[in-house]
């Protein structure tokens, strides 16, 4: 009886043991995009992880080049194994192999053969991504792009108000207004504190934002009314659109202002939040033709805070989201100022000047230094021609 349960607990620890090297093996293969093949297409998307690690994420083993960080040059190599899997391998440990390793342990021909067996591979001296010389394709593959430059800022881990310096990106923001509410009059505060070091901080960009503000309340009240929480803009209460038309600037950074709209509405008030949007997009459309619109997303709410009826993070997100796919459809850049200051499924309290008092949504000075980076990373984009909208926004929940 106890030889028969040892026999029985060997095999399940024998079984256990091959499952965890079949996983091992498979955490190492490179198949990211999950179609159970090693392309080009996972060198591109561990090179979109390597800019865009919060919507391209990845698992398994990816630092084939043994440097202790996952980088561009990790996604060239894993393009080089595609086309010459002898010569790169992707073993998980050990030091990365060189081009100039023999592939076989044959002796280099030094003559020219009339012909190769079909399943010989080419053994170029030094290879290169472009494949060896052949009149034959080497595969239905398309072209690979070339790697993507690097970022400004390529990762926002860490940054602070006290790293953002002055940078000749800035200049992108001439001419430009953000419209926002209550988190853009703190980060209007922060802006002019740079500006006292760093006199061209984000350019002559103007910031009209407003506590209490919204799209609903733009068309709610006339400037005029004593209700009114319209922003000024020298000095004069203004709708977005006038304020737009009155200052001539030739782009736009438009807020979704849901903190201030979600709470208002019913059971569809993601729904009524997004129209209003729309309907603030084509206000400022109508009076400035020629004005470039790019939404930045709504920004969430803090653990204490994610537990309101209408106003929460999967509401949020759902909104965010619906106006991703309306900018997508109408060719507007849509840049997500969020993501990157969560922890898991709220904002981080890190990030929040009144997380634990307050509203638990507005951000303190190192989010906004994010934001800067953030920024910064679109405009380096932009004027290189790169930029492209997230494919998605994460989804959030409600506190449980």
């Amino acid at each position: 009886m106890v030889k028969r349960l040892l026999n029985t607990a060997f095999a399940a620890l024998l079984a256990a043991a091959i499952l965890f090297s079949f996983c091992a093996a498979a955490a190492a293969t490179g198949d990211f995009d999950g179609d159970g093949n090693v392309t080009s297409d996972d060198a591109e998307f561990l090179l979109r992880h390597t800019l865009f690690p919060g919507f391209y994420r990845i698992s398994g083993y990816a630092d084939y080049d043994h440097d202790g960080t996952v980088t561009s040059d990790d996604a060239v190599y894993l393009l080089r194994h595609t086309l010459f899997p002898e010569s790169y391998s992707l073993a998980a440990e050990g030091p990365a192999p060189t081009p100039s390793e023999p592939v076989s342990s044959e002796p280099e021909i030094s003559e020219p053969e009339p012909s190769k067996p079909e399943s010989s591979e080419p053994e170029p001296s030094e290879p290169d991504i472009s494949g060896p010389e052949t009149s034959e394709p080497v595969s239905s593959e398309p072209e690979p792009a070339e790697p993507a430059p690097e970022l400004p800022y390529p990762t926002y881990k860490g940054i602070t108000k006290s790293k953002i310096k002055s940078s000749e990106l800035d200049s992108y923001f001439d001419d430009s207004m953000f419209i926002g509410l209550s988190v853009f009059v703190h980060f209007s505060v922060f802006t002019k504190t740079m500006r006292t070091v760093y006199p061209d901080f984000l350019g002559s960009s103007i910031i009209f934002a407003r506590s209490n503000f919204s799209a609903y309340n733009n068309f709610r009240y006339k400037p005029t009314d004593e209700d009114s929480v319209h922003p000024l803009y020298k000095g004069e209460k203004m709708t977005c659109e006038d304020a737009v038309k009155a200052s001539g600037v030739k782009r736009v950074y438009l807020s979704i202002m849901a903190l201030n709209e979600l709470g208002i509405y019913g059971s569809n008030c993601v729904e009524r939040t997004f129209e209003s949007t729309v309907r603030l997009i084509n206000a400022i459309k109508a009076k400035s033709p020629s004005v470039e619109i790019v939404i930045m997303s709504n920004t969430y709410m803090v653990y204490d805070y994610n537990n309101f009826k209408n106003l929460n993070n999967g509401n949020i997100s759902a909104l965010n989201n619906m106006v991703l796919d309306y900018c997508n459809t109408h060719g507007m850049d849509f840049i997500d100022v969020s993501t990157m200051l969560m922890d898991g499924n709220v904002l981080a309290d890190k990030y929040c000047r009144d997380a634990h008092s307050g509203s638990g949504c507005h951000l303190n000075n190192d989010g906004f230094a994010i934001w800067t980076a953030v920024l910064r990373n679109y405009a380096f984009l932009k004027e290189k021609g790169l930029y492209k909208n997230p494919a998605s926004m994460p989804t959030y929940t409600k506190n449980k």
